[in-house]
């Protein structure tokens, strides 16, 4: 090295490239940094632009508004125009299992489950019950449960079941059948049907109460009326009530006219129903009574009216004849307290109570709960006609013409009346 030499520094490669790239690193974020504040103030100034345009257009009225301001303000308080929306969606069906409840009231039918095997805090479990013992059945294919039966009472009910017990039934579709109803039946009875059993009992109840209107109000049937003194007990107390009929003419032409002429009493002697007695009263079943003459108002005994014969015993009120046979009808009857299908076709309905139900319970109560033991008596002491009154000489005890061959009315066999 000479004396007059100099000396050059010269940074390794690895610094000069470190150096530039953090150089290049700062640059780009200075210039992205800068962008950014670009794109703020241009979005500023923007909304600032939009605010400045709608002050101004509010600011100046519409050409509507001046041409015809009157269709402004019009416009104005018209209300907004809506979207129409599709109707809104029919109502659910009644849910599967629905439980009905019908107090005082008993439903017959197949019994599923004993009630003494299944006892039950309330009727609400009771339905419930039911209706998981019908989806068991189902399950394996078979009809399990559509009606139950719950004893609600402290003191039991029909004097040997216990509060609690539910009974689960299969009942007779479309319309289960009844074995009690009234305020004498401790039970409370109900459905736990499927939608489709629900539809089919409506509409046979609808179809039954058509017919039973039409039976009833058909122009001809006399109404008449027995009033009832009753001696009571310590549960029914004294009273005097009045029971209302529809005598069934059209179906039971010989015990409506026999009937409405022992009311009347106008073929005298002992042919009257003033003074008889409810000789026989079994609870929740009948109460009975009858003239003691012999006979009836033909002095005879009349046969059976088929139409009569045909009629169901299937609710409480209904008139139906008390005889010791076929064609051995007299002026005897019964006022059925409870439906009593075991009668049906052996002995004809031949009316119906239309007002003073509850003096039939009073007679019915003067009974010792579950037997027919009488304590007290009802006696009728004034009977009569209101109405269609006219005696009707063309109605004769006897057929006048009979089938040649027996017919089948109601399960039972019988020589049909053809007149």
């Amino acid at each position: 090295m000479g004396t007059g030499s100099t000396f050059r520094y010269r940074p390794p490669i690895w610094l000069v490239t470190c150096t530039l790239v953090v150089l290049g690193g700062l640059a780009l974020f200075l210039r992205t940094l800068n962008a950014q504040q670009h794109i703020a103030q241009a979005a500023a100034q923007e909304q600032f632009e939009r605010r400045k345009l709608k002050s101004e257009a509010a600011a100046v009225p519409s050409v509507a508004a001046i041409v015809n301001p009157v269709a402004a303000v019009a416009s104005s308080l018209s209300p907004p125009s809506t979207t129409l929306l599709p109707p809104p969606p029919p109502p659910p069906s009644p849910a599967d299992g629905q439980c009905v409840e019908r107090p005082h009231m008993e439903y017959d039918g197949d019994v599923v489950i004993w009630g003494t095997n299944n006892i039950q805090p309330d009727s609400a479990a009771c339905c419930e019950s039911c209706h998981k013992q019908r989806k068991r059945a189902e399950e394996r294919g078979e009809r399990g449960c559509s009606v139950w039966v719950f004893c609600g009472l402290e003191a039991g009910c029909a004097g040997t079941q216990k509060k609690g017990e539910c009974w689960l039934k299969r009942g007779a579709r479309p319309m289960p059948q009844v074995r009690g109803k009234g305020p004498g039946c401790d039970w409370t009875s109900g459905e736990a049907m499927s939608p489709v059993e629900a539809a089919e009992m409506q509409a046979e109840v609808a179809r039954i109460d058509a017919a039973e209107k039409e039976r009833r109000e058909r122009p001809g049937n006399p109404r008449v009326y027995l009033d009832v003194k009753i001696e009571g007990n310590r549960d029914v107390p004294a009273s005097v009530g009045r029971m209302e009929f529809v005598l069934y003419a059209h179906e039971s032409p010989r015990h409506a006219e026999n009937f409405r002429t022992m009311c009347t009493g106008e073929k005298g002697g002992k042919l009257t129903f003033k003074g008889m007695k409810f000789y026989r009263i079994i609870d929740m079943f009948i109460d009975q009574a009858g003239v003691q003459a012999a006979g009836s108002v033909w002095d005879t005994a009349f046969d059976d009216d088929p139409g009569g014969l045909a009629l169901k015993h299937d609710k409480a009120g209904l008139l139906s004849a008390a005889n010791g046979g076929p064609n051995t009808n007299s002026g005897h009857f019964s006022v059925v307290v409870s439906p009593a299908p075991h009668l049906n076709g052996g002995y004809t309905v031949f009316g119906e109570l239309v007002a003073g139900f509850d003096t039939m319970w009073s007679i019915n109560k003067l009974t010792t709960k579950g037997t027919d033991r009488v304590t007290g008596s009802a006696t009728v002491t004034e009977s009569g006609c209101l109405a269609n009154c006219e005696p009707r000489p063309e109605v004769t005890a006897k057929c006048k013409t009979k089938a040649t061959e027996k017919s089948t009315v109601q399960g039972r066999s019988i020589f049909a009346c053809l007149d």
